[in-house]
Order: structure tokens, then C-alpha cells, then sequence
């Protein structure tokens, strides 16, 4: 039985990524620990902006990314699947439909904005077409299906830079080697490079939901997956180790992912939380000199992880402290904030806005100003408000 949708679980991991972190080559060891403790936004971002989007309802944010001063929202409204605003909220124009017929789509899985192209590039139908659209007058440019290669059913893509695309994918649909990473060029239609052999069996169990699988952060392009174990880049036409998370006792081992495991859901999360390990990593993200995604450890328990890449070292947190926008805390690492997106400037997280009114009402009155402001904002917003787009100033 799969895990797709089980728990979903975010892993907060701060890693620099300068380029003198290691010498080139290398990979770098990080051991894993959880402990307590509280991680607050202020030692992460020096500001912050709330967007609500206006104009229409859209049914659930998939996605969301910035490109030239612009918000590109992948979610579906009565105009189209990909939404356009300003970076105040004001809505400029919705493409890319739903349906069966030419240039549109049934689902949506996945989307990546090519910034030196100008393009977003949206995954669907069930991960087997790619449609490439002008970010700013959203007409279609250019569309290719993976459908008939080994690819696909793909959940997760990333434009390469050269008109070539890496993918990924989390479970097995046809007989023979399959892989979690391939490289793809849809002018020969050829698969030029296959990473990471997928292990059948065990994926069919442990199937996550999870994102951001596959991401590029300051020019470069990174791969992480939910029981990896480490962070991969793609140089040089390959895939490489970045960070491996060291076996300290507490990392789940690519050792342990060959053990029998059980075929039943409930009975695979019991035999995780029994195993004294951490497991279930998902939804990495890179901020500044910094990585952040959740993990899980044994039964009910959630943790932080910040890894200093130049040191070798991490710091494990129980508790995440918003003392900037709305003066609450949480421990779930995945609620209220949801990170979807960075870049060099901003974290953008999803923030449904009646889970944070939940949050103050059982919350004291702040002697801060400008979180008792915003909170009033906020009490102020109507029931039937689209998302709140929480742009944190890295």
C-alpha cells in the first residue's frame, strides 16, 4: 500500500551553499540528531510581505514561484490552471485549462519557471505531457509528451538550461530498470542520462507526498527525495553527492531501505517509528546559506534540522517560532506555513488564513505592534479569502 498522501512532513535543514563550502568533488558528511529546541523566522529572514491574491477563488495553491517582479500560481480558478499577480496581489491574466482537448490539461503536477527563457514549463496528465508557456503574455511556445519512454508518469521536473529537462519519478510503472532522475531532450526525444536505480518494492511502500524533488537555487540544480540519503547535484551532464547525511545511528541508511518491510501502511509507519531512526524527509528547499525541509522520528514527533555545511555540524529543533508576522508557534513544521518556493531573495510560504486565526486565538496579546496590526489585518480578511502568499525577505 503506498504513502503517497500519509503524513505529509517537512525537514528544516540550513546548509550553505556558497562555493567554498568543500573542495570541488567532495561530499560532505552531516550527521542527523533530533533534539529540542525553537527555531525562530527572525534568525532567518530580515523581513516580509503578506500578498493575498485578488480577482477570483483559486481551488487550492499547488504552486507558487517568482519571476520578474511577478507571482506565477499553479491552481486552479475559472480562468485557467496558471494564474498571474503582482507581487502586491493584483491579478493580471489565468492560461492553460483544464480538459482533453488541445493545449490543455486533466491534471497538473508540477511546475518550474525557466527564468532565462521566460517560460514556465507546467507537468500533467498524469505526468506524461510538458506544455511551455510565456510567463508574461501566457501563450503557448511549445509542448512535448514523454508518454511513450521510460519516463513516463513522471511527478516533478526542471528545465537543464539547454532546451533539456531533468525528471523525476517515485514509483515504477513498466518492467525493466527504472531510475529516480533522468535527463531528457525532446528534440531527439532520447533519455541522455539515468541516476539513481528505483527500488521497486520498496518505493511501492514508501511513496510520499512530497515537493521540490527537483530545484534550482543560484544557478545551480539540485535533486532530494524522502529517504534519500543525501542532497544530489546535477553538474557536468551528472548527478552528484552533495551533502550525504552521515549513519550516526539516526539516518535511515540506504542499508536499511533493502530490508524486508511490510506491504501493509500502517504496519510499514509502525516498523519506522520503531526503528530508532529518522525517516520520512521531504519538501527540501535552499534559503541564503541555508536548506530547509522536516523529518520525522519515532512515533509523533516532528524536528528541525539546521546543518552548517562549512562545520560539519547540525542543530536539531522541536518547535518553530513565527516572532515576526503573527506571533504564534507551532510544532508540526508543516502548518501554518507551508514553503513552496526560493530563490536568493525570497522564502515564499502558503498560509491558510483561518489556521493562523486558530493559532492566535489560543495565543496571549502581543506587546509588538506590528504583529497586534497584522493580526487585525488578518481578522478583517473575508471567509471565502484565496491563500495568504508570505514573501520572507532572506
Amino acid at each position: 500500500m503506498r504513502l503517497r498522501n500519509f503524513i505529509p512532513v517537512i525537514l528544516v535543514a540550513a546548509a550553505a551553499v556558497s562555493c567554498h563550502h568543500s573542495e570541488e568533488g567532495s561530499t560532505l558528511e552531516i550527521p542527523l540528531k533530533p533534539a529540542e529546541g525553537i527555531i525562530r523566522m527572525s534568525t532567518l529572514y530580515e523581513g516580509y510581505s503578506t500578498v493575498v491574491p485578488d480577482g477570483m477563488l483559486i481551488s487550492g495553491i499547488i504552486d507558487v514561484a517568482v519571476a520578474d517582479s511577478i507571482l506565477v500560481v499553479l491552481g486552479e480558478t475559472d480562468s485557467g490552471l496558471v494564474s498571474i499577480y503582482g507581487l502586491e496581489g493584483d491579478y493580471r491574466r489565468s492560461f492553460l485549462t483544464r480538459g482533453r482537448g488541445p493545449g490543455e490539461m486533466t491534471d497538473i503536477m508540477a511546475m518550474a519557471c525557466d527564468m532565462s527563457a521566460g517560460t514556465v514549463d507546467v507537468l500533467g496528465n498524469f505526468g506524461m505531457d510538458i506544455y511551455s508557456f510565456d510567463i508574461q503574455t501566457g501563450r503557448l511556445k511549445n509542448s512535448f509528451s514523454i508518454g511513450e519512454s521510460e519516463i513516463r508518469y513522471a511527478k516533478d521536473l526542471l528545465p537543464a538550461g539547454d532546451g533539456r529537462y531533468l525528471f523525476y519519478k517515485d514509483l515504477s510503472y513498466i518492467d525493466g530498470p527504472e531510475y529516480e532522475v533522468y535527463l531528457y531532450n525532446p528534440s531527439t526525444g532520447e533519455v541522455e542520462g539515468r541516476w539513481l536505480p528505483l527500488d521497486k518494492d520498496f518505493a511501492e511502500v514508501a511513496s510520499f507526498s512530497q515537493a521540490n524533488n527537483l530545484f534550482e537555487y543560484g544557478g545551480r540544480r539540485f535533486f532530494y527525495s524522502a529517504f534519500s540519503d543525501g542532497i544530489y547535484e546535477f553538474t557536468g551532464d551528472t548527478l552528484v553527492q552533495y551533502v550525504r547525511f552521515a549513519d550516526n545511528g539516526y539516518s535511515f541508511t540506504p542499508e536499511m531501505k533493502k530490508r524486508p518491510w511490510p506491504q501493509d501502511l500502517m504496519e510499514f509507519v509502525e516498523a519506522c517509528q520503531k526503528s530508532g531512526r529518522i525517516w520520512g524527509h521531504v519538501d527540501l528547499f535552499m534559503i541564503g546559506d541555508r536548506t530547509m525541509s522536516v523529518y520525522n522520528y519515532g512515533k509523533d514527533s516532528r524536528y528541525a534540522a539546521v546543518m552548517d555545511l562549512e562545520k560539519g555540524t547540525s542543530v536539531s529543533y522541536s518547535m518553530l517560532e513565527d516572532d515576526m508576522v503573527w506571533g504564534i508557534g507551532s510544532d508540526s513544521f508543516f502548518s501554518p506555513y507551508y514553503l513552496r518556493y526560493t530563490d536568493g531573495e525570497y522564502a515564499v510560504y502558503l498560509v491558510e488564513p483561518f489556521d493562523i486565526i486558530e493559532k492566535i486565538e489560543g495565543s496571549p496579546a502581543s506587546d509588538d505592534p506590528t504583529i497586534e496590526s497584522n493580526r487585525q489585518a488578518l481578522a478583517k480578511l473575508p471567509y471565502e479569502s484565496n491563500q495568504i502568499i508570505l514573501m520572507m525577505k532572506i
